[in-house]
């Protein structure tokens, strides 16, 4: 962790506006990202519409054309950053992580806008899509770190308030747009995170009432949904990787039950017990915990231990859905 904190002391603070790219928006500081399973397609001269390839990484999403890796490691910086000051009182971290935080957040030259209008595009067919939610399922790291780094004063009052006011902005846009209703009627790993995000951010912003009526429906809507009495969750298993969805779906599970400690309603039974296993439908939840830990998930028996089996893809394994203001049904493959 030291060294990872040690790296992120130097070098260039992340911003959006790094990007090489330009949204259709005209703003850089619109978010932009691919859908990671989207290649070239190789039947037409321009190479469009990109086609699907579940499971495989097209490189390009890592670029420096887009925003999604930079993300990803703005969050570990603030991450490794606010852990480093925490434990070592060394207020030169602290002081680090505030700096990338003003920078991704405070700015008005360099801030994200609080919204993903342009995440999870497929070139030739889209620009943005709901599921590009998933790009910000570890922005977690960023409200963790602020308080870590509370008592060194690195970070003040005002900027506090910003940051509070950027995610209010956020979470209103994950709620009442078209974009983020679009994640939210997922009924897989992408719902869950809508709910573990959601619920965080609400947390954040003092909107403990919000966070637990979104708690309350999540024991239900996502949980209960989602995860079989065995342990089974039928919408991961689906997919040309299902070990790795499958424990990814459980660390969204795991995080709303974590959330649910902090809020209470009539009738609530989420929570996570002393070793952080979630407790709501316990039989099933602790049933999906034994068997992602029958294998590690970066052992070399993976493959073969795992109990599961891949299926073939095809199209069909991925539901239609409908628009909040379509009364037709329209398949959209997730990520």
């Amino acid at each position: 962790m030291l060294a990872s904190a040690n790296k992120a002391l130097g070098g260039q603070l992340e911003t959006v506006t790094a990007k090489d790219m330009t949204p259709l928006s005209g703003d850089k500081r619109d978010y932009m990202s691919m859908g990671p399973y989207w290649w070239p397609n190789p039947d037409t001269p321009n190479k469009l519409p990109y086609v699907r390839r579940d499971g495989q990484t097209n490189p390009e999403v890592r670029g420096n054309g887009l925003d999604s890796a930079r993300l990803q490691r703005m969050n570990t910086s603030v991450r490794d950053l606010s852990l480093a000051y925490y434990f070592t009182g060394d207020k030169k971290y602290a002081e680090r992580a505030a700096a990338q935080l003003r920078t991704w957040f405070v700015d008005p030259k360099t801030r994200m806008n609080p919204s993903l209008r342009f995440a999870q595009a497929i070139p030739g067919v889209v620009d943005g899509r709901g599921i590009g939610l998933i790009d910000t399922r570890n922005m977690w790291m960023v409200i963790d770190a602020v308080a870590l780094i509370g008592p060194s004063d690195s970070f003040s009052a005002k900027e506090l308030q910003t940051l509070r006011a950027w995610f209010a902005e956020f979470a209103d846009w994950m709620v009442n747009s078209e974009t983020g209703h679009e994640e939210d009627v997922w009924h897989n790993n992408h719902g869950m995170f809508y709910d573990a995000q959601l619920i965080n951010y609400l947390l954040f912003i003092g909107n403990a009432e919000g966070a637990a009526r979104r708690t309350f429906d999540a024991q239900t809507r996502r949980i209960a949904s989602q995860i079989a009495t065995d342990g089974r969750q039928h919408m991961e298993l689906e997919r040309t990787r299902p070990f790795h969805y499958s424990a990814f779906n459980l660390e969204a599970a795991l995080r709303i039950a974590r959330y649910g400690e902090q809020v209470s309603m009539p009738g609530m039974t989420l929570k996570a017990d002393a070793t952080r296993t979630a407790c709501i439908h316990s039989s099933a939840v602790r049933s999906t915990c034994g068997i992602s830990r029958s294998t590690p998930a970066h052992s070399s028996a993976a493959s073969t231990s795992w109990p599961m089996q891949p299926p073939i893809p095809h199209p069909g394994h991925w539901r239609p859905r409908k628009s909040r203001n379509s009364t037709s049904n329209r398949w959209c493959p997730c990520c």
